[in-house]
């Protein structure tokens, strides 16, 4: 029963393209989202461990790498909201309850 629960790669992937263009929709830069799988690869590559074949995401490096194409294809990313006043706020709020960002 749990096994019907889980996602496939593809499934993974179109979230995240899904998540990518639903930002831009939003006038969000989704910039958020490659700095955010680099910090995710970084980190993986830390522990030294290879990636699990049998994962159910796809590799933090594909990720990458899909952004970075994705990017690629926007038009007038640097209009695009990164940081805005709440999101700011939010952040200090995380790092007051000692969250690591």
């Amino acid at each position: 029963m749990m096994r019907l629960l889980r996602y496939t790669r593809e499934d993974e992937v179109a979230a995240d393209r899904l998540g990518f263009h639903n930002m831009i929709r939003a006038g969000w830069n989704p910039r958020g989202l490659l700095n955010l799988m680099e910090r995710i690869s970084r980190l993986a590559a830390d522990t030294g461990s290879p990636p699990d074949p049998r994962a159910d995401h796809p590799f933090a490096a594909e990720r990458c790498a899909a952004f970075r194409e994705a990017m690629k294809r926007v038009r007038d990313a640097d209009s695009l909201t990164e940081n805005s006043l709440s999101f700011r706020v939010m952040k200090i709020g995380l790092k007051l309850r000692g969250v690591r960002l």
